[in-house]
């Protein structure tokens, strides 16, 4: 019997790629029968009447009606409450531990705007080394005398913030 740890709840876009592929038998669907706390498989016409119901919810039958009685036991579930077994779920959404993010594995040779910041990084150290050769004053004023460099390279705020930080660990007289 499935346990009810053993089963995880899908986001959205999961969920509308598990529901096609249960509709094709490929996989079990279940939901929370939150009466008895227990999992339900649901049955091929129960995943249809939630297809169709998107997004909205629909009745599931959770038991047929009982002897002497025309009510059986059913549930309003939707889309949103469909379960997967974790390990079905590693398998269809590639939840690998080789493909995780790890700091070894993390390439900004190709990212834009690491590429951009690397540049302007450059850029800045040697525009404040060449002022320096024809500015040897007094105490250096980062304020006054770095950001109109820097402004020269950028005039977002938030990268001439990034750009003075790293002038200030590369130039020491800077800190």
């Amino acid at each position: 019997m499935i346990n009810v740890r053993d089963l995880i709840l899908l986001e959205k876009e999961e969920a509308e790629i598990v529901l096609k592929m249960a509709l094709r038998s490929e996989i079990d669907v279940y939901i929370i029968d939150t009466r008895k706390n227990i999992p339900f498989l649901l049955k091929i016409g129960d995943l249809e009447n939630i297809r169709r119901a998107i997004p909205d919810r629909t009745e599931v039958i959770l038991e047929p009606a009982p002897r002497g009685s025309c009510i059986p036991t059913f549930d309003k579930v939707g889309y949103l409450d469909l379960r997967i077994h974790t390990a079905k779920y590693e398998e269809i959404f590639k939840v690998d531990k080789e493909e995780q993010i790890n700091l070894d594995n993390i390439d900004l040779s190709r990212n834009e705007y690491y590429l951009k910041l690397t540049t302007m990084a450059k850029r800045a150290i040697y525009a404040y080394s060449e002022w320096k050769k024809h500015n040897s004053k007094r105490k250096i004023m980062v304020s006054k005398d770095i950001e109109p460099l820097l402004q020269k390279i950028t005039d977002v705020t938030r990268e001439i913030e990034f750009l003075k930080k790293i002038l200030t660990d590369h130039f020491k007289e800077l800190q």
